[in-house]
């Protein structure tokens, strides 16, 4: 069935439009038979104070759209001029291409949550320090 399925935790908070929502006291699936609709989960969410590379402008961007906040600046292009700027700092190439068709077919959605396991990896490559150093 295609759409978008969101696994909810307990009181897991997360976007439609523009209300927060909260789910109850136990996990939850909605299903939601469009993945084009602007929903997302508080925790996929990232704060404009974090974006400071070149995937997570590329996030950040596919994450207002998702959220229908495009505007004349903001549009599916620049979010496409975005992801190639971004093959500077991940060097996973099919990543970025699944990221980049889902892009070109307005699924920003998938383009989260193809870019969201990449993030914390990206910003040790930038700053060339091994990955336990990051975490210490």
């Amino acid at each position: 069935m295609p759409g978008l399925i969101l696994n909810l935790k307990p009181w897991e908070r997360f976007l439609v439009g523009d209300a927060v929502l909260q789910n109850g006291g136990r996990r939850t699936q909605l299903r939601i038979n469009d993945d084009r609709t602007g929903v997302l989960r508080l925790s996929d969410a990232l704060h404009p104070d974090d974006v400071r590379t070149p995937l997570t402008r590329a996030y950040y961007a596919a994450q207002l759209l998702v959220l229908g906040k495009g505007d004349a600046e903001l549009t599916p292009t620049l979010l496409r001029q975005l992801l190639e700027e971004a093959k500077t700092a991940l060097s996973n190439t099919e990543v970025l291409a699944n990221a980049l068709t889902y892009a070109s077919e307005g699924r920003y959605y998938k383009v989260l949550r193809t870019l969201r396991p990449h993030l914390p990896g990206e910003v040790v490559l930038l700053s060339n320090q091994p990955l336990t150093e990051q975490i210490t």
